[in-house]
């Protein structure tokens, strides 16, 4: 279950307003411990009851520059996954906090710079999107709050004649508090559509998540169907990226490194389907859905 309402225009495109309730139970989650080194062979399984509760109120400061208030509250129970073959998570990291469930109330400032041509397919400019967020375990009483801070920077490149257009993406994700006291759930996350697409969802988890996209947006054929052009774009990339404990220049080694290529299917200008394949340490990936991925 999703609601979700979103006003990017309110007081005469002045003012941003939205808010979300969101309900859902996944009993395929997938575990794999702590860390970048963490391999294949530790995956265990688990279900994830997750309730959210957000609200955002901002304003723009103009055209291209926007500010942010999210207050939002999230519960989370942990039970018995449904992969048989696989370990239950709580047999093999029960000492991970966040085990028991967690109720997390978060108070989250954003600042977001935005010069792109669209807001969906887009084809030029520049996103960027940093974010300060306080977060506490409303669960357990003492030393539980930490500290959240993500770098989202992305940059379209139009050229050949804006036939083409390269994509580049850097993120960091870092959290700072008590480390037994900040839920799994709650780090940092690699892998999945989004982020390193030669691993599934959630793969790679650790205090910092340092990540780097690269990707070719290449027009290869339009055709018409009832009436409607649909463009197909092929899109080769490269996903770079790992979790780390902090940041050093031993942590910055043994990156994992996932080339790949994309295959898009666009109406313009508000739909866009893909279909993504990478390799990664894991072997090959594959990913289906809609939007590019980032």
């Amino acid at each position: 279950i999703d609601l979700t309402y979103k006003n990017v225009g309110a007081g005469g495109g002045r003012y941003i307003l939205a808010a979300r309730v969101n309900w859902f139970k996944n009993p395929f989650r997938r575990l794999f411990g702590v860390g970048n080194q963490t391999s294949e062979s530790d995956e265990t399984t688990y279900t994830s009851r997750e309730g959210l509760v957000d609200f955002t109120a901002g304003i723009h400061l103009n055209e291209d520059v926007a500010l942010m208030w999210t207050e939002h509250y999230h519960d989370i129970r942990i039970g018995t996954g449904i992969v048989s073959s696989l370990p239950q998570a709580q047999t093999q990291f029960g000492q991970l906090p966040g085990m028991e469930g967690a109720n997390i109330l978060g108070h989250k400032f954003t600042a977001r710079y935005d010069t792109r041509d669209r807001q969906l397919i887009s084809t030029r400019g520049t996103y960027v999107n940093l974010s300060v967020e306080l977060n506490q375990n409303l669960q357990h009483s003492g030393a539980n709050q930490w500290m959240r801070t993500t770098v989202d920077a992305r940059h379209l490149f139009p050229h050949y004649d804006d036939q083409l257009v390269f994509v580049t993406r850097f993120l960091v994700d870092t959290v700072n508090g008590h480390r037994q006291s900040i839920p799994f759930y709650e780090r940092p996350m690699l892998g999945g559509e989004t982020t390193l697409r030669g691993f599934g969802q959630s793969r790679f988890i650790d205090d910092t998540a340092l990540l780097i996209n690269l990707e070719e947006r290449i027009p290869v054929q339009q055709i018409k169907v009832f009436d409607y052009s649909i463009d197909l774009e092929v899109a080769p990339f490269l996903d770079i990226g790992r979790v780390m404990s902090g940041f050093s220049t031993r942590d910055v080694k043994d990156l994992q490194v996932n080339p790949g290529t994309g295959l898009r299917i666009l109406a313009r200008p508000n739909v866009a389907g893909r279909l993504d394949v990478a390799y990664g340490r894991d072997g090959i990936n594959l990913f289906v859905g809609l939007d590019y991925p980032f």
